[in-house]
């Protein structure tokens, strides 16, 4: 099991015992989300859109994670003494660390919620979280290059231990762009809205650790300014920037290996 600190306290002291959602997946949820943009990202021409994408023009939303515990009282007062003392600890504290190589600056933003069990005396606390400190750090390096799903030629597999499951919309044709006139059928029919392309994906990787560099270093990837170069196994490329964040849904330990279930949306202003 993962362990936790909150400035220098470990929640199991107080009586807060980090449980996951379910066996096998983390206490600590919202960690390996990338954010999604907010302000200006796109400027409309009339007969087509360019992406906001210079260093100035980026702006991420918040970080937010969330902590659950379990608390088991030996009575309604040792509950209520746990749980208030499980609160405390969160509102004081301006750090949480983990034994998976994780070092967040947090506020209690979002406040926690309790579900008690009054017969058994026990509760299901969730802490909500905001992140201060931005991104999860990673180092990029050289790109490995090859052949299957790339972006600016990181292969998918071989620097982020990444297997595409499904991909939505790459194929599709968005809607075309409706210039400002009032003669009908003016637009030209190769003119198109911006089209998002979805990637449902595993990462997999030996430990914890190595799953939160290998997310670590994606997230220093789509957050680099100008548009990404993805390409896809069949050779095709499509210039895109990720305007609606990374959403991880599951992480999870199975056969020995640490894997993140997740999905992001590239957006492609300019339809190939």
């Amino acid at each position: 099991m993962a362990l936790y600190n909150f400035n220098t306290t470990n929640p199991v002291t107080i009586g807060a015992i980090p449980s996951p959602a379910s066996v096998g997946e983390l206490a600590l949820t919202g960690l390996f989300d990338f954010p999604k943009r907010i302000g200006e990202t796109e400027y409309d021409w009339g007969d087509g859109y360019e992406a906001l994408v210079e260093a100035d023009d980026i702006e991420l939303a918040d970080r937010e994670v969330s902590f659950r515990v379990f608390i088991q009282g030996a009575n309604a007062a040792d509950l209520a003494s746990k749980i208030e003392a499980f609160k405390n600890t969160c509102l004081a504290s301006t750090t949480l660390t983990s034994s998976f190589g994780i070092s967040l600056e947090i506020r209690l933003n979002k406040g926690i919620t309790f579900t008690e069990d009054i017969r058994h005396h026990s509760a299901i606390g969730l802490a909500k979280f905001t992140v201060t400190n931005g991104l999860l750090p990673g180092v990029l390096g050289a790109a490995s290059g090859g052949n299957g799903f790339l972006i600016d030629n990181y292969n998918f597999v071989a620097d982020f231990g990444i297997y595409v499951q499904k991909r939505k919309d790459n194929k599709s044709i968005s809607s075309v762009i409706d210039l400002d006139t009032t003669e009908k059928y003016i637009s030209d029919i190769n003119n198109r809205q911006p089209r998002n392309i979805q990637l449902n994906c595993l990462m997999q990787a030996s430990n914890l650790d190595v799953l939160t560099q290998r997310m670590g270093r994606l997230h220093q990837l789509l957050a680099l300014e100008g548009l990404r170069t993805l390409t896809f196994p069949d050779g095709s490329t499509h210039q895109v920037y990720c305007k609606d964040g990374l959403k991880v849904t599951k992480v999870y330990t199975m056969g020995g290996q640490s894997i993140a279930q997740f999905y992001f949306k590239l957006r492609e202003p300019t339809p190939a």
